[in-house]
């Protein structure tokens, strides 16, 4: 797997935890995973595109992720507490 990311600004992000100050990070990701069958080895290819918002002193808060010829996801915190 290889990651190219990219940090970007201060974006104000409401997820269902809450609204949240947090740096958007994109990343170009790209990989290959090989699944061994019946002694063939079958290598297939991976691009993924994804977003990710981390929020000061609590960390990632959401991600959204589109992986090429699969789908798209979307993670966010719902809930956190500080001890």
């Amino acid at each position: 797997m290889t990651y190219a990311c990219t940090a970007g600004d201060l974006e104000t992000v409401t997820i269902p935890a809450g609204a949240f100050e947090a740096l958007r990070v994109g990343c170009q990701i790209n990989g290959t995973i090989s699944v061994n069958m019946l002694g063939l080895n079958v290598p297939t290819q991976l691009a993924s595109v994804a977003t990710m918002w981390y929020a000061r002193n609590i960390g990632m808060i959401k991600t959204e992720n589109e992986i090429s010829g699969i789908g798209h996801s979307t993670i966010e915190m719902t809930s956190y507490s500080i001890p």
